[in-house]
């Protein structure tokens, strides 16, 4: 799904920025250097981590990006953020491997997986080690929020 597909979807959730066609650049920083919740964000379409991202950060959180799992795990191994949220379908390392890798090492971080292939409502696709399932392209993204607002409750809760 192309940057204009998820504008005209989701146009009144759109931050004037984006109508406008400027180009949004998460700002990457350490993930000490911020008291909001640090997220990492796994997905492999630049349109779709770049809105993702950018929704993201506008409800206050502090997104880092990466492109694949390969990426997503050198991240990981500086710094381990709050929550992750990972496509499932993409090249090289899929999400399905990078999350069962993530449940190994860091069983205390939660994460969501998200697919625009599987259209299982919240229900997560089989073998899928997530805390959290989000169907892209077919569900608003303040269904996204709202699990990534309940992993974070519940996670501070458990500490």
């Amino acid at each position: 799904m192309y940057k204009s597909e998820y504008k005209r979807r989701l146009a009144p959730e759109f931050p004037s920025r984006l109508l406008t066609g400027s180009s949004y650049s998460p700002e990457v920083k350490p993930m000490s250097q911020t008291s909001r919740h640090r997220i990492l964000l796994v997905e492999d379409d630049p349109d779709a981590r770049e809105v993702i991202a950018m929704l993201l950060n506008d409800k206050g959180y502090d997104v880092s990006a990466a492109a694949n799992g390969l990426g997503a795990l050198s991240q990981l191994k500086k710094e381990v953020p709050d929550i992750i949220i990972s496509d499932l379908n993409m090249p090289g390392m899929s999400g399905s491997e990078l999350l069962s890798i993530v449940h190994r090492h860091w069983p205390s971080v939660p994460a969501i997986a998200m697919s625009a292939s599987y259209d299982s409502g919240d229900r997560l696709p089989d073998g899928v080690m997530a805390d959290a399932y989000f169907a892209k392209g077919g569900r608003p993204f303040e269904e996204l929020f709202n699990k990534v607002d309940e992993l974070m409750r519940t996670s501070e809760m458990r500490q």
